[in-house]
C-alpha cells in the first residue's frame, strides 16, 4: 500500500477526504485492547469490560459504518471538575467507549500509512 505522505508528493493537487478504507477489525481491536480499562463511562454508561463482550460483531458493525460514511459519534457527557488552584470548575467531556477506538484516536493505529 502506498503511503498517503508518497501519494501527496507524486500528486500534489490529490485531495484526501477519508482514510476510512485504512480501517479495520484488527485495527480497532488494538485500540480497544490498548484502552485504559478505568475510562469514564459516557451517557450510556458502558465501561470497557461491558464493551467487549460480543466485541468481534460490534466492530464490524463499526467498521461497515465508518466505511458507508454513516458512522455518527453519540454525544459526550458533560461533567464538570475543580480547576486546580481555584474554587473554579471546569467543562469535560467524557465520550461513550466505543468512540475511543474512532476516528481520530485511530491516528495512533495508521500512523504508519501517514506522516506524522
Amino acid at each position: 500500500m502506498a503511503k498517503i505522505a508518497d501519494v501527496a508528493k507524486a500528486k500534489p493537487k490529490e485531495q484526501f477526504t477519508s482514510l476510512a478504507h485504512l480501517i479495520n477489525e484488527e485495527l480497532l481491536e488494538i485500540c480497544h485492547h490498548e484502552m485504559d480499562p478505568n475510562k469514564a463511562s459516557g451517557i450510556d454508561r458502558v465501561m470497557k469490560e461491558k464493551y467487549g463482550e460480543s466485541l468481534s460483531n460490534k466492530l464490524q458493525d463499526l467498521v461497515v459504518q465508518m466505511k458507508q460514511h454513516s458512522y455518527h459519534p453519540q454525544p459526550v457527557k458533560r461533567v464538570y471538575i475543580p480547576k486546580t488552584g481555584t474554587k473554579d470548575l471546569r467543562p469535560l467531556g467524557i465520550p461513550m467507549v466505543y468512540s475511543y477506538c474512532t476516528p481520530p484516536q485511530t491516528r495512533f493505529g495508521i500512523k504508519e500509512f501517514v506522516w506524522i
